[in-house]
């Protein structure tokens, strides 16, 4: 009966949401509602097309977003500039997703 409820238990655990997931999540909707405008459809901006940023990004992507992030050079001053929140949420990701604890990248990275 404990085996079973060992396997129960953790069946149900894998099917709640992850950090990860949740993580994308809020990167996706700050991708929407902040970038998309610039960077999608047929003629991206900078020939950076995030539309399926981040579910689909590349390390060399992701690290260009990051990097411009970071430095506040995106969105361009012309534009409201990503709220601090907004920023470590980007950031935040890139160094989950990319960054081991030691500050070198991940395999592949």
């Amino acid at each position: 009966m404990s085996c079973y409820l060992n396997v129960l238990a953790l069946s149900l655990f894998m099917w709640l949401p992850t950090a990860s997931a949740d993580n994308d999540a809020n990167v996706a909707r700050i991708i929407r509602s902040r970038c998309l405008d610039c960077h999608s459809g047929d003629a991206p901006k900078a020939e950076i097309n995030l539309t399926s940023f981040p579910e689909d990004s590349s390390p060399a992507l992701a690290t260009r977003v990051e990097k411009m992030v970071a430095q506040g050079e995106m969105p361009p001053a012309d534009n409201e500039p990503l709220s601090a929140d907004q920023q470590a949420v980007l950031i935040d990701w890139f160094r989950a997703k990319y960054i081991l604890r030691d500050g070198k990248p991940h395999i592949g990275a």
